[in-house]
């Protein structure tokens, strides 16, 4: 199976690859290629993270539908430079932090520096020694099922300014317009939307002028006042 996901990025990578093939200098590029083989490899992380994580008799029907969600990631990531992502520290909220291998994978793929944390109290400590580009957090945690609130609670109070991602499997309409409502930058539990939520969120204004950042659309929507 996971050979046929590496195939098909690479099929899905073809038309950038020809394109930039053609326009870049040629003195830049083996530094080119090199930044196209990292964003595939962060794109194929992610997919197959997504894929991983689908309930097996509907994995065919979940690469399916992601082709197209993959399609625009790699779109969008080709207009994304790479050298502002080099070094960026994320700080990663989860008890479980062997489930997001694959998620993980795919960040370092494009530079980004991944820490992380168990509990809330360990994420408080780290967050009052260390200033991150990004806090991304589950939403159970031990006992607690509502951690990720009490953790966006916790971090606006310390750093109002870092962005708060919201990566969970309990991810659903009412609970994204929730937390995004109490001022995260995102909820997802996608590893592809995650992604560029991620990258949107370092990169700021500039990265979500790109048309195909419909994730970063979608939140900024639920930033709306409650009808």
């Amino acid at each position: 199976m996971w050979p046929l996901v590496v195939v098909t990025i690479v099929w899905w990578f073809r038309k950038p690859l020809l394109h930039f093939i053609g326009s870049i200098r040629e003195g830049s590029l083996k530094l080119g290629m090199l930044e196209l083989q990292m964003k595939q490899a962060a794109v194929e992380a992610a997919t197959t993270a997504e894929i991983a994580k689908e309930p097996r008799s509907s994995v065919e029907l979940s690469m399916k539908a992601g082709a197209g969600k993959s399609q625009r990631l790699i779109d969008w990531l080709m207009h994304v430079p790479l050298d502002e992502l080099k070094g960026r520290q994320i700080l990663w909220v989860d008890d479980h932090p062997e489930n997001n291998t694959l998620e993980v994978k795919s960040l370092e793929s494009l530079g980004i520096e991944v820490v992380f944390a168990e509990s809330t109290a360990e994420a408080m400590q780290k967050l009052k020694g260390n200033e991150f580009d990004v806090v991304i957090s589950d939403m159970a945690r031990h006992d607690d099922d509502q951690a990720g609130y009490s953790l966006l609670e916790k971090v606006r109070a310390l750093r109002p300014g870092t962005p708060f991602i919201l990566y969970s499997s309990s991810h659903g309409p009412d609970q994204a317009r929730s937390i995004v409502s109490s001022g995260a930058y995102g909820s997802t539990s996608k590893a592809s939307e995650l992604v560029e939520l991620v990258v949107s969120a370092i990169g700021g204004r500039e990265y979500t002028k790109w048309s195909r950042a419909r994730t970063v659309r979608h939140m900024q929507m639920l930033r709306r006042p409650w009808n």
